[in-house]
This record gives structure tokens, sequence and C-alpha cells, in this order.
């Protein structure tokens, strides 16, 4: 057995621990190499570190404007569009986002988001960490789940014309820095489509909003240590 942490157990113990070792790992080998060792990852890809990232790129494109653009959440109701850091100055637009969708992802051989045909519905068993240097002696199990998301970006100007100038810059900071994404873990996203132009009031103040919705690929993981299997294993036969 992998699990060869086994401190302190009775025989009866030690013999649960590898029922359920078993049961874990029955479908363990089965599915096809999902890719890199998730220890191997630099940085996990999640729906908050996708929008930390599309934040990050916003800044460093707006680093030296006269005006800038900024990512804020979409409940924020105040005035958006005070700069925060020089509150006598107007910012010349916002992004606003939120989660419109978020569903189990789909699997391998299905290529359409949201499918519900090929759902990964629970998370399954990415990899065995047997010798993993922050818990010498022990063993880990790192579960992962794919999850289907779709974001909510809302461009919100004070004009027409400066509202239809966003969209053209967001759609090409969002295609030109798709390797930054990659690297950061977030593989897969596409802008989903463009909503309808409308014109609403946010805080007390009507402003022009283009809403773009984009499909991302995330991934989750859980980890189960062999210290917290042994813990469980004692709490079931003491």
């Amino acid at each position: 057995m992998t699990f060869h942490y086994n401190e302190n157990l009775t025989a009866k113990q030690l013999a649960l621990k590898e029922v359920l070792v078993q049961e874990i790992l029955k479908d363990y080998g089965k599915a096809p190499k999902l890719g890199p060792s998730i220890s191997s990852i630099p940085v996990h890809s999640s729906l908050d570190g996708f929008i930390d990232l599309v934040h990050d790129l916003i800044d460093a494109d707006q680093l030296n404007a006269d005006q800038k653009i900024v990512l804020l959440d979409d409940h924020s109701k105040d005035n958006i569009f005070q700069d925060v850091e020089n509150p006598e100055r107007e910012l010349s637009g916002v992004v606003l986002y939120s989660l419109s969708k978020r569903a189990p992802g789909t699997m391998a051989g299905g290529n359409d988001p949201f499918s519900r045909e090929r759902r990964e519905i629970k998370p399954r068993v990415r990899e065995i960490i047997s010798n993993d240097p922050s818990i010498p002696g022990q063993a880990k199990i790192v579960y992962s789940q794919w999850f289907d998301n779709k974001v909510r970006f809302k461009l919100c100007a004070r004009t027409n014309k400066r509202a239809n100038d966003l969209c053209s810059w967001f759609e090409n900071l969002m295609e030109t820095n798709r390797h930054y994404f990659a690297i950061k873990g977030i593989t897969k996203y596409f802008m989903d489509e463009r909503g309808s132009d409308n014109f609403e009031q946010i805080g007390n103040e009507q402003v022009e909003c283009r809403p773009f919705f984009f499909f991302v690929r995330t991934e989750r993981t859980y980890e189960l240590t062999e210290q917290a299997l042994n813990r469980l294993v004692i709490s079931l036969i003491t």
C-alpha cells in the first residue's frame, strides 16, 4: 500500500484504512492522463485567480494613462467613476465583473460548455503524492474537478462613444494576452458573446454599459493527507 504512515493505528484501524484507500483509489489509473502533475503547476486555475489576472492586466495597461480604467465588483454602488487613488480625478471607464453561471465542467470529448451530457459531477483522484516534502513520511491524495464558468464583464462609460471605444480596447486586451493566462493555469477561455447595449442606473447616475460574457474553464483541487485519513479511521474505530 502507498500509505505507510500508520503510527498508533491498531490492527482493526489499519484494516479499515486499507478498505478506505481501496475505495478511494478504485478508479485511479483508469482515467486518461490529465496533463502535468498538480505539484508541478505554479498556480492552479480558479475563478478568483482568473479575475485577479484580468485585474492585473488592466492595471498594467493603464499604468501611465491620464484617465484610468479600473476593474470593480459589479456590486459597487458608489460613484464608480471616482478614482480612489486620486479622488480629484475621474476614471475614463470602468469594467464591472460578476459571475453569471457556474456548473460542473465538461469532461474530455464534450466540447459544448455547460453540457449536461458529459459533466464531471464529482471530484476525481487527480494525483497521489507519495513523498510530499511538506509532510515527510506521509502520502497525500489530490482530488480535482473541472468547472465551467460564465463571467460577465460590463464596460461602463459616461458617453456612448467612450463605451464603444472600451469594447475594442477590452477585446484586444483579452485576446493578445492569452499566453499570460496560460502560464498562470487558465488554459481555456473565450468570449462567448457580447450582450445588448444598454443605458442603466448605477449608484446615483445613468451610464452607458456594454456587457461581455466570457467562458472560463477552471479546475478546483482538494487534498486528503494521510494524517487526516488516519484521524478519520481512529474516529470510526476507537
